[in-house]
C-alpha cells in the first residue's frame, strides 16, 4: 500500500472522531466552539505534517544503503517530530491566552490522530 493511501485512510478515521469531539464540546460550551474548532484544525494539521515528515524520512532511508546513517536519520527525525509537536502546542498555548485557539482542541486532535493511526493500521492488517 502506498504511503499516501495510508495517510488518506488515517484522515478518513480522523474526520468523524474530530466531528464527535466538536459535537460534544458544542453541547457543553457552545459559545467557545470557534476556538475549539481552530485548535482541532491546528492539531490535525500538525499531526499530518508529522506523518509527512516521517514518510520523507522513510523514503530517505530506503534509498540509503548505510544502516548507521539510516539509524541516525530516523533518530534525528524522531527528535525533530517531537520538538515540532511541542512547538505547535506552545504556539497554541500562547494564542490561547488571546482566546484565538483552544489548547484542549489541539490536544484532543493530536490524541484523535493517534487513535486514527491505530484504527487505520488495524483495518489495513485485517484485509
Amino acid at each position: 500500500m502506498e504511503h499516501k493511501d495510508i495517510l488518506n485512510k488515517i484522515i478518513k478515521f480522523t474526520i468523524p472522531l474530530s466531528a464527535l469531539g466538536i459535537g460534544a464540546y458544542a453541547v457543553f460550551r457552545p459559545l467557545e466552539i470557534i476556538p475549539f474548532i481552530l485548535g482541532i484544525l491546528v492539531g490535525t494539521a500538525g499531526s499530518v505534517f508529522r506523518i509527512l515528515i516521517l514518510i520523507r524520512a522513510m523514503k530517505k532511508i530506503t534509498n540509503n544503503g548505510n544502516p548507521q546513517k539510516a539509524k541516525f536519520i530516523m533518530q534525528f527525525n524522531a527528535v525533530f517530530r517531537y520538538f515540532f509537536m511541542i512547538a505547535i502546542l506552545l504556539m497554541v498555548a500562547f494564542l490561547h491566552s488571546y482566546n484565538v485557539i483552544n489548547v484542549w482542541g489541539a490536544i484532543y486532535s493530536i490524541g484523535v490522530f493517534q487513535i486514527a493511526v491505530y484504527l487505520a493500521n488495524y483495518s489495513i492488517n485485517k484485509k
